[in-house]
This record gives structure tokens, sequence and C-alpha cells, in this order.
């Protein structure tokens, strides 16, 4: 299970880890809890997306469903018609590619 969020009796949360059996941070609230928490992921996965980005850029797939910018913007042609494939690529033209 890892860590589970426990109300303490006076309303503040608390984390248990049932890695160690004992608290592992106490008084927290909601904001608290998830800054740890964003913070562990964003450690844990930086390394991870770091390596991703140095293999791709030297030409590397990561993955054997990965795609290449070309065959996923044929994809969305594909997918989601030649219109919704333009306006994605005027989209990021403009550098507006959200």
């Amino acid at each position: 299970m890892g860590q589970q969020i426990i109300v303490q009796p006076n309303g503040k949360l608390a984390v248990w880890s049932s890695i160690v059996d004992h608290f592992v941070m106490t008084d927290a609230d909601e904001d608290e809890i998830l800054a740890q928490r964003v913070g562990e992921y964003v450690a844990n996965q930086a390394p991870k997306i770091r390596t991703t980005v140095k293999a791709l850029r030297a030409g590397r797939k990561t993955s054997p469903f990965g795609k290449t910018w070309e065959e996923a913007i044929e994809t969305i042609g594909n997918v989601h018609g030649m219109g919704e494939q333009h306006d994605f690529l005027d989209k990021v033209k403009e550098g507006d590619g959200s």
C-alpha cells in the first residue's frame, strides 16, 4: 500500500507509511501533502524524462509503440480528419501547440 492519509484527532492530516510502519508526515493540510507528493513524483520522473529525451534526440526509439513527429501528424489526419491535422499544424506554426 505504501502511504495512507489519515485524519488526526485535531483535524489535521497525517501520512502513514506501511513500509516503515510509522508516520512520515503529521499536522499537515491537503496542500502540504499534495506538494510533497508532487515533489516526489517530479524527483522520480525527471531522470526518466531526461534519459528519454536524450535517446530521442539521438534518433533512437524509446518504445515499440513510439511515433515520430511525422507519424503522429499522419495519425491525427487519419483519426480526426485532415481539417484537424491542418488546424493543429497551423497552431504549431503560431506557437500554440497546446
